[in-house]
């Protein structure tokens, strides 16, 4: 009996090892969640109201002080949420990018559109091909890499969109209004439900960026207003779904999470305003 009975011990440890072991990880997973909860949309709403106050500015610095933080949060953890390897190189790549379309936009003979960043992103693109093939470690990852270097560089890039969007001719205007929107959509992430969540989100930027057209601000209407409102509400709103879906490492990035909806917001704005205008 000796024998049976030792035999019938050994899988009762090893099953009680991996439950043990599991414990932390759920933990870890639920402060994860609870931090997600309210730090995510929390960086959103400090970054919309960063642009609200570029109301009563003059200077286009303040603009360009909001998007370069943002830039710099979405770095700061892209690579290691996606698992591709070389996040430090990667990221360093997408600021660099992200740094490049700020100053293009802001050259004074600069086109007042899309373009500046869209050429940078083109030549960036290479770069990071030709970085990639440079590797010498058989290419393993490299796709994975590719990839993840060129979806940050292309957020942080068009993120300048926002400043586009300040020296054009509605100006400060339609970039103020669309803080306003990324505040009350980024509010309205707070809700825990997961079924009709992202569409209070698109409501309450809509709501926000109609209460800045009614306003009469400058050149505002409150269609500009709701054109503007409704792409916040879509950037914010699917931001926002993706990430209630997303893996773990990916949300446990929440100052990356919370800014990179601001950044996409920018060229959907843009978008909103040139067909209403």
């Amino acid at each position: 009996m000796d024998g049976p009975a030792g035999w019938h011990d050994q899988p009762v440890s090893d099953a009680s090892r991996p439950a043990a072991s599991s414990a932390p990880p759920t933990r870890a997973r639920r402060a994860a969640e609870r931090r997600l909860a309210w730090a995510s949309p929390l960086i959103g709403v400090l970054l919309g109201l960063s642009l609200v106050t570029t109301r009563w500015t003059s200077s286009a610095f303040a603009v360009v002080l909001v998007v370069v933080v943002a830039q710099l949060l979405v770095a700061a953890g892209w690579h290691e949420a996606i698992q591709a390897e070389q996040a430090t190189t990667g990221a360093l790549a997408g600021v660099v990018l992200g740094l490049l379309s700020d100053v293009a936009v802001l050259i004074p003979s600069a086109p007042t559109t899309l373009e500046p960043p869209i050429a940078v992103l083109g030549v960036g693109f290479l770069v990071v091909v030709v970085q990639q093939l440079a590797r010498r470690d058989a290419h393993q990852g490299a796709v994975v890499s590719m990839a993840a270097t060129a979806g940050l560089a292309a957020v942080t890039a068009l993120g300048a969109g926002w400043i586009v969007l300040d020296g054009d001719l509605v100006g400060r205007d339609v970039v103020w209004a669309g803080g306003l929107a990324l505040v009350t959509a980024s509010l309205a992430r707070l809700v825990p439900s997961d079924t009709w969540a992202p569409w209070l989100v698109l409501a309450s930027g809509v709501v926000g960026g109609w209460l800045a057209g009614a306003s009469g601000s400058g050149l505002l209407t409150p269609s500009v207003g709701l054109s503007v409102g409704l792409a916040c509400g879509v950037a914010v709103g699917l931001s926002d779904a993706f990430l209630r879906g997303a893996t773990t490492a990916f949300r446990q990035r929440w100052w990356m999470t919370g800014a990179f909806s601001v950044l996409m917001a920018a060229p959907l704005v843009y978008l909103a305003v040139r067909l209403t205008l």
